[in-house]
C-alpha cells in the first residue's frame, strides 16, 4: 500500500505543473479571439472566422432569434479546420448583431489586402 501511494504522490506533481501552466481565464479569452482572426478561405473566397459569423448572423440569419448560434453552426461547415476554436462570444457577433454593422477588419477585401502586402 505504501509503493502505490508514493506511486499516487510522484504522479500528482506533474498533475499539478500542468495545472500551474495552465492559461488565465484572460489568455484563454486573448487566445479565443485570435482564433477568430484566423482566414478561412473556402469557394466564397477568404475572410476571417469572426467575419464569417458576423456577416451570416447579420445577413443569412437577419433577425432569427439565435442568429448567431446559426451563423455558426454554418462558419463551422464551411470552415471547421480552421475555425473550430473560435468561440462564438469572441467572434463578435453578437455585437454585429446589436449594431447591424459588420466589423470590416476580416472582411475578404480587408484579407486580401492583407495578403498582397505580406506578398510584397
Amino acid at each position: 500500500a505504501t509503493a502505490g501511494t508514493a506511486a499516487t504522490a510522484g504522479a500528482a506533481a506533474p498533475a499539478a505543473a500542468a495545472v500551474a501552466a495552465a492559461q488565465t481565464p484572460q489568455e484563454a479569452a486573448q487566445q479565443a479571439a485570435s482564433d477568430c482572426n484566423t482566414v478561412c478561405t473556402n469557394k466564397d473566397g477568404s475572410a476571417t472566422c469572426g467575419y464569417r459569423m458576423q456577416w451570416a448572423a447579420t445577413h443569412r440569419y437577419k433577425g432569427q432569434a439565435q442568429a448567431c448560434d446559426l451563423a455558426m453552426v454554418l462558419v463551422l461547415l464551411d470552415c471547421k479546420e480552421v475555425c473550430g476554436s473560435c468561440r462564438l462570444d469572441q467572434s463578435g457577433c453578437a455585437e454585429a448583431v446589436a449594431t447591424g454593422v459588420v466589423s470590416p477588419v476580416g472582411s475578404p477585401s480587408a484579407v486580401a489586402a492583407q495578403q498582397a502586402q505580406q506578398a510584397q
